[in-house]
């Protein structure tokens, strides 16, 4: 044992410092050459190595004297052989020092590096092949930048040009790694550029890194604060790594396993990505808070639609950039189930734009888009498109649907090719559906504050009751063109043109040749047209179609108050309206069942709600209900401030074979709650 060692260098500067030096010397021969020592135990002492212009160190002196000693031309002497079993090392410092350079940087500086409390057990000491080797065994310390090193146990070799360790246990604040790790290098100065210049191959077990500690490395991830785990074999530089059985865990639920190759790191923005993924899942909160915590940017940076996916597991490949990728493979979300091969940018506000194939099984498209009209799709599309939300959407679209939900009925072999830009639909559509054939062509715009309809389409055997479309039992085809905007008869504007009507219902078979419907105008000089062979009719004026059964209320309850209602609220109705029934036969049925009308039937209207003014005057010439017949029906009604006036008139009713009424005369008076017949 050495008491109060002290070892200075040829600058007289301190070498080594220690209160104790324990030297356990198993051979000792200057004849020889031979230096063995068992044990060397330093108890809290210092090293201070210094590097020089010309390469040579504070150390070079000792190491060259035991090297070759005195050089001779005739004769060289045999090296010393030094070799250690085991070093013990107890609250000891170490420092290293580039006197070439005077850089100051954040982290670990390798030209100016100082360890502190650095205790360890060093066995198994190979200087003769390497630089060192040794088994090294709860090795611990503390740097001067922060890092701090717990534990680090392994058969650890340093070569000129690389650092391997076997049987590796690295434990820091913060990461763990285990269990094989190597470095090659050129030079230990391409440490200062870890990144680009330092060679890796390792096999982590169960391990455990945290980028925070990373950084004392790189100063490129000092903004990051990215915690991984990670299992399987990686290789190369940093910034051109490459991954097999790779598994990865970030965040509370986004993993992914598989082999991949990344190139760009850490400038992950920038980093290519060629992912051949086993396995995949995340979500949109811990996508958000990974990229936050990757690029040290607040807020939400994945496109909000994406959080309606819920819980998204993929498998297959993920080639390019973090905003700039081809996905190949199956997605399963909450929604259903994808899969895709598709190109997807994604530009510096988060809107992404894609292109490629695309196939849906039973996914849930009305939750994806709000729609409530909307339920599930299965399909196989190509998509060119843009924009996730319904706004600002554009899809270009072409393939095939298996089934697709509509008003709560599953619509099947449906064909679409055609552009939707923001709300505005224009293309093809077809269906080939057990209870509907349907052929589509034109265009549905919903941009406007009225839609625009512009479009042919063909209808077969469509059976409303199925289709959740009439309460009834109907099926009808016909033929439909139209150039219109609106979305009732109140506010539509143009002609639509249905053809080749054809209704089948209980009571038979009704067939229409058209129906033509034009529309132009507005207030007062609104007017609305429908011509047909069943019936021509006509309104024009101010009118407001949807509020109609409320005036209808108020006006009898001008003349009944007691008459409970709730409170009426409608739009002024000022409008004149011709009815001529051609044939009331095919119509029937919708409108009500059992009723007839033989031949033509007129009814004339005026109303004015202002004013207080309603009148209807009608002829039919022959109307038969469950089997009472009236022949000649004439309907004079009309209104002043406090009455209503109606007289009914009929040649002839009948109210079975051998019972009828002639020449009936009925005036009927409303007012005040009371009903007076004459």
């Amino acid at each position: 044992m050495i008491e109060d060692l002290l070892v200075l260098d040829l600058q007289k500067d301190t070498l080594l410092n220690t209160p104790k030096f324990l030297v356990d010397i198993n051979q000792f021969s200057i004849k020889r050459r031979i230096i063995d020592i068992g044990t060397i135990q330093i108890n809290n002492g210092s090293f201070f190595l210094k590097s020089y212009k010309d390469k040579s160190t504070n150390l070079s002196f000792i190491i060259n004297y035991f090297s070759s000693g005195k050089p001779t031309v005739k004769k060289k002497k045999k090296p010393y052989t030094v070799s250690f079993d085991r070093v013990i090392m107890n609250d000891f410092s170490f420092r290293y020092k580039n006197l070439n350079k005077n850089v100051r940087m954040k982290g670990v500086n390798f030209d100016d590096v100082h360890l502190s409390r650095l205790n360890g057990i060093f066995e198994k000491l190979n200087t003769t092949d390497h630089i060192i080797q040794a088994d090294i065994k709860n090795l611990t310390f503390k740097e001067k930048s922060g890092f701090y090193l717990k534990n680090l146990s392994s058969l650890v070799t340093v070569d000129t040009n690389s650092i391997e360790l076997k049987n590796l246990v690295l434990e820091t604040n913060k990461s763990r790694l285990t269990d094989y790790y190597q470095m090659r290098f050129s030079s230990f100065r391409d440490f200062n550029d870890y990144f680009n210049k330092v060679r890796m191959r390792a096999n982590f077990k169960n391990s455990y890194i945290a980028s925070s500690d990373i950084a004392f490395f790189t100063s490129e991830l000092r903004n990051m604060n990215l915690d991984l785990e990670v299992d399987g074999q990686v290789s190369g530089l940093v910034n051109n790594l490459k991954a097999k059985k790779l598994s990865l865990k970030a965040g509370k639920a986004t993993y992914i396993k598989g082999d991949f190759t990344l190139k760009g790191l850490p400038n992950f923005k920038e980093t290519f990505m060629d992912l051949k993924i086993e396995m995949a899942g995340t979500n949109k909160v811990d996508l958000d808070g990974i990229l936050k915590n990757i690029t040290g940017r607040p807020g939400s940076q994945i496109p909000v639609i994406v959080s309606k996916f819920g819980n998204i597991n993929f498998n297959g490949s993920f080639t390019g950039f973090q905003n700039d990728f081809i996905a190949y493979g199956e997605f399963k979300t909450k929604l259903g189930r994808l899969v895709s091969d598709v190109n997807m940018k994604i530009n510096d506000k988060g809107v992404p734009s894609y292109t490629g194939n695309i196939k849906t099984y039973d996914f849930n498209l009305g939750t994806l888009l709000n729609e409530n009209s909307l339920g599930r799709i299965s399909a196989s599309l190509y998509v060119k498109g843009r924009g996730t939300e319904i706004n600002d959407l554009y899809e270009q679209l072409n393939g095939k649907i298996d089934y697709i939900d509509f008003n709560k009925y599953r619509y099947r072999n449906v064909k679409v090719d055609g552009t939707f830009e923001k709300k505005y639909f224009d293309g093809s559509l077809q269906i080939d559906d057990k209870n509907v054939k349907l052929t589509f062509d034109g265009g549905v715009n919903l941009n406007p504050t009225l839609p625009v309809f512009n479009f042919n389409a063909t209808i077969k055997n469509a059976k409303l009751k199925a289709l959740n479309l009439y309460k009834d039992s109907l099926m009808v085809d016909a033929t439909f063109s139209t150039n219109f905007s609106g979305n009732n008869l109140s506010n539509i504007q143009g002609n639509l043109s249905i053809q080749q009507i054809r209704l089948n219902n209980v009571k038979g078979i009704y067939h229409i040749d058209s129906v033509q419907l034009m529309a132009s105008g507005t207030g007062r000089n609104r007017s609305l047209v429908i011509n047909s062979d069943i019936l021509d009719a006509s309104i024009k004026g101010q009118y407001d179609l949807n509020s109609i059964p409320a005036y209808y209320k108020a006006l009898a309850k001008r003349y009944i108050p007691s008459l409970k209602t709730s409170r009426l609220v409608y739009s002024d109705q000022i409008f004149q309206f011709n009815l001529k029934v051609k044939r009331f036969e095919p119509i029937a049925e919708l409108v009500v069942p059992g009723l007839t009308v033989d031949d033509e039937a007129i009814f004339i209207g005026n109303f004015d709600s202002p004013n207080n003014i309603a009148s209807l005057n009608g002829y039919v010439k022959k109307l038969t209900y469950k089997g009472v017949i009236v022949n000649n029906l004439i309907l004079d009604e009309n209104t002043s401030a406090n009455q209503l006036h109606a007289i009914i008139t009929s040649d002839r009713i009948d109210l079975n074979d051998s019972l009828y009424i002639k020449n009936v005369n009925v005036s009927n008076i409303l007012r005040n709650d009371s009903l007076a017949l004459n």
